[in-house]
């Protein structure tokens, strides 16, 4: 236990110390919207979501977090980077810059949420517009029979126009669990 709270301790001292290098430079630099997505500043967000609040958090993935603005106006992404046990992390600012490229792009698939506004000061974050309904798995699993074959063909044209789209483009995806 002792030696988990040096670790940990350590670490904290490590990222306040790089997040105030930084400090004077790209966490307050003055940023211009992209496309029709603003950005925001650290502060909106932890307000937006209770300062990340566990009660406000939809999703925990491998790779981010999805959060509610609790008055239920967006949703908040976020890419967890800084811890150094992952070195998988090091991929999320690239993750980040794709998604908002992706979001923003004039021809953006009517399937995709829109993008509100964006967030790389302190923890890199997309602001959706709008709320996620529920997961597609969840939503055809769990309902039995209550989702009738016109539904489902209705999905599964949509999914299958989001995915030729990502392939004209050159996109890779894929599937987090």
């Amino acid at each position: 236990m002792e030696r988990h709270r040096m670790l940990v301790d350590s670490f904290m001292l490590s990222s306040s110390t790089f997040e105030n290098a930084l400090s004077k430079s790209l966490w307050i630099m003055k940023l211009s919207p992209v496309g029709n997505a603003v950005p925001y500043n650290f502060k909106d967000l932890e307000n937006m979501t209770l300062k990340f609040s566990r009660t406000q958090c939809l999703i925990h993935t491998m790779y981010d977090r999805l959060f509610a603005d609790y008055q239920g106006n967006a949703a908040i992404k976020t890419w967890d980077f800084f811890v150094p046990q992952f070195p998988s992390y090091a991929d999320h600012p690239d993750r980040f810059c794709n998604e908002l490229e992706i979001l923003t792009r004039e021809d953006r698939h009517p399937c995709l949420m829109k993008l509100k506004g964006f967030c790389f000061q302190h923890i890199l974050a997309l602001v959706y517009d709008e709320m996620p309904t529920q997961v597609l798995s969840t939503n055809l699993y769990s309902s039995g029979n209550q989702i009738g074959w016109n539904a489902r063909m209705k999905v599964a044209t949509q999914l299958a126009s989001l995915f030729a789209w990502f392939h004209e483009r050159r996109y890779a995806f894929g599937l987090q669990h």
